[in-house]
């Protein structure tokens, strides 16, 4: 069992409980000397999970951990998002450029938009119309250097024929984008120093539901809007998480919190300093462990209702197994 640090915080509540679980962790793959990273993991089908990530890597592995290469026209592009509509996986990249690939026959098409060779599309989500929404800004900012941002929200139509940009602004980066189950459109920007989540209905006005200091990279509706991140560009030091118009609890030594998914029951956080943390949304029960390796992780897929994948820093891929039995009380 993974020794618990002294010092725990909680994202979104006040009074709460600490209790260790058992879990199962598989490492499917990682190398610790590789500086390549997967930064995004979907579920293709129920026995089919895809990876992709630096320079264009793209794995695919079943539930068992069985892993291989998937073959494309790679230019060696980061895939830093990936989405999966009908029989496509759509890729987006640091480079302007939006890949698709039929699952049914891997025929492949790829474009690069004009105007966009200096930014990278850094989140993708699926409209309920079927178009593709982008966001991101300038390529640099993904990578931690200090760029005019730059940020933008466009909609792409499945075939990638054409792009329209519908949100744009020089000095904010768009980290994150939502589409919430009434239809309505949810954004996280950052300027530097705050960041800023804005609602639009209509894509024509943009409104600021609130304004939090610090780097909100990951926006998702559980519950009502919650967010994760840093509280600034030094994403390896602490993470920070909340809801909307509430007050953001800090997380020490966890680096940023790049995820913020759920599963049974509970909120599940995958941070740069490879810690889990994971809180149940009924007791307020919480759990914070540590992958051995220490790696870096990015991206999470549910597997089922105690099984997720996630993967990260070193080409790293786990399965985790979560045990629901209480082992031990922390305080």
């Amino acid at each position: 069992m993974i020794k618990m640090r002294k010092q725990l915080y909680i994202i979104l509540f006040t009074c709460y409980t600490f209790v260790i679980y058992g879990q199962n962790i598989d490492a499917v793959m990682y190398d610790e000397s590789c500086d390549s990273s997967f930064y995004s993991v979907i579920k293709v089908n129920e026995n089919e999970y895809w990876a992709g990530g630096k320079h264009g890597i793209l794995k695919r592995i079943d539930t068992f951990g069985n892993y291989e290469n998937i073959d494309f026209p790679n230019s060696g592009l980061n895939i830093l998002k990936m989405v999966n509509s009908g029989d496509y996986v759509f890729m987006a990249t640091n480079r302007g450029a939006i890949y698709r690939i039929d699952t049914r026959d891997n025929s492949f098409i790829s474009k690069t938009f004009s105007g966009f060779g200096n930014k990278c599309f850094y989140d993708m989500i699926v409209l309920e119309s079927g178009d593709i929404l982008v966001s991101g800004g300038t390529s640099g900012i993904s990578r931690g250097r200090k760029r005019l941002p730059r940020g933008f929200i466009a909609k792409v139509d499945p075939n990638l024929e054409s792009i329209q940009v519908k949100w744009k602004n020089r000095s904010h980066f768009v980290w994150s984008i939502l589409q919430k189950d009434d239809g309505s459109l949810i954004a996280a920007t950052f300027n530097g120093v705050n960041s800023h989540i804005l609602k639009t209905t209509d894509f024509k006005e943009w409104n600021r539901l609130d304004r939090v200091r610090g780097l909100i990279y990951v926006v998702n509706d559980i519950d009502g809007l919650i967010y994760g991140g840093a509280p600034n560009f030094r994403y390896n030091r602490n993470g920070i998480a909340g809801r909307i118009n509430q007050n953001t609890e800090m997380f020490e030594e966890t680096g940023c919190l790049w995820t913020m998914q759920s599963i049974n029951g509970k909120i599940i956080s995958t941070t740069q300093s490879g810690d889990v943390i994971m809180i149940n949304r009924k007791t307020n029960e919480t759990e914070r462990f540590q992958i051995p390796e220490k790696l870096s992780l990015y991206s999470i897929a549910i597997m089922n209702e105690s099984k997720f994948m996630t993967v990260g820093h070193g080409k790293s891929i786990y399965i985790i197994d979560l045990d629901q039995t209480p082992l031990q009380t922390a305080f």
